[in-house]
């Protein structure tokens, strides 16, 4: 996938009859990686897939607003982070914490997910700019070349914070 393709897709989205199978090819090409984002963001299991639904509906409607002479996944990061919170918000709004789960109920693999919330829970009280840098190296892979264009900022401040955020993890490990 290239930056090209990007962009001749929503070219052809804002200006052809072909918009259902161009928005098609985009939500096929990005639906995981806002999956991704907005469970790293915080949004809970059970609200993601509204929420990657509700991201591409506000793609369908923001998709003209965007200058094909920019690069489309930087506009496109920072519509899926800004409507992230926006979602957060609202979830944190219409919590139910009441709810638990019933004590009988028992899971196998309780030492396993044990773990794994630990470690989400060190991870998430790191600061939400080095958990979001730390996401987009690591689980998607980027270049910090990339992540400071997408984050408007220098490759430099990507490598101190990427420093930084390790540092607090493995200082929570030890």
């Amino acid at each position: 996938m290239t930056n090209q393709d990007d962009k001749e897709l929503i070219e052809r989205i804002v200006n052809s009859n072909d918009k259902e199978k161009s928005f098609s090819l985009i939500f096929r090409r990005y639906a995981n990686f806002v999956y991704d984002l907005g469970r790293t963001l915080g949004i809970p299991r059970s609200d993601i897939d509204d929420f990657v639904q509700e991201v591409f509906i506000k793609l369908y409607e923001k998709i003209n607003k965007f200058n094909t002479n920019k690069e489309f996944f930087p506009w496109f990061y920072s519509l899926v982070r800004n409507y992230a919170y926006d979602f957060i918000k609202r979830i944190r709004k219409r919590k139910d914490s009441d709810f638990k789960i019933p004590e009988h109920i028992t899971n196998p693999y309780e030492s396993d997910i044990q773990t794994i919330n630990e470690v989400r829970d060190i991870i998430s009280k790191i600061p939400e700019k080095e958990r979001e840098v730390l996401f987009l190296r690591y689980y998607q892979d980027l270049e910090v070349d990339e992540i400071a264009k997408i984050l408007n900022c220098s490759p430099r401040n990507v490598y101190n914070i990427i420093d930084k955020a390790l540092k607090k993890i493995k200082k929570e490990f030890t």
